[in-house]
């Protein structure tokens, strides 16, 4: 089964790429026309490997590594190729974003007495991503433990328990 777990990965990260590529297609100045043909063939593909992924990844798995790929593609894209700014935020979000994937691409979904454990590292992972979200989008962590309705000391205390509590289980 290891082996159908790398060949998931390998198609979640396909369907990835495949959807970076079509949100960079949609910037291109091409005629409206080509545009929207590379965005639909793109997606498309995109579509395919993600339907792959799934035959060998939970979907968990499958959904959470095509958003990383996608969201680390774009943004990487959108700086080399339209110039766009990075902010140390974006950065610091998508290392929390790829500590969340790795950690569970760690995680086994197979073994049935495992299903707690793997249930509480889905929860613990999807906080990491989705602090790792909230950290890049948002302009400074005040307003972000703002908006969370915390204070950022226990957001961070809270945060750091979470990844405590994944490395553990």
């Amino acid at each position: 089964m290891e082996g159908s777990s790398g060949k998931g990965y390998a198609w979640a990260i396909s369907a990835g790429f495949n959807a970076a590529l079509a949100a960079v297609a949609a910037k291109l100045l091409l005629p409206p026309v080509i545009r929207y043909g590379l965005v639909v063939f793109f997606n498309v593909i995109m579509w395919g490997c993600y339907v792959n992924s799934l035959k060998a990844l939970s979907s968990l798995q499958a959904t959470v590594t095509n958003f990383a790929t996608n969201f680390l593609t774009s943004g990487l894209a959108g700086f080399f190729l339209f110039e766009e700014l990075l902010s140390f935020k974006w950065f610091a979000g998508a290392m929390f974003i790829v500590i969340g994937v790795l950690i569970l691409s760690k995680s086994s979904v197979e073994k049935r007495e495992r299903r707690i454990r793997v249930a509480i590292n889905g929860c613990c992972i999807s906080a990491i991503i989705t602090f790792g979200f909230f950290w890049h989008v948002f302009p400074t962590t005040k307003e972000m433990f703002s908006v969370l309705a915390l204070s950022e000391s226990v957001g961070f205390a809270i945060f750091i328990l979470l990844f405590c509590a994944c490395m553990c289980i």
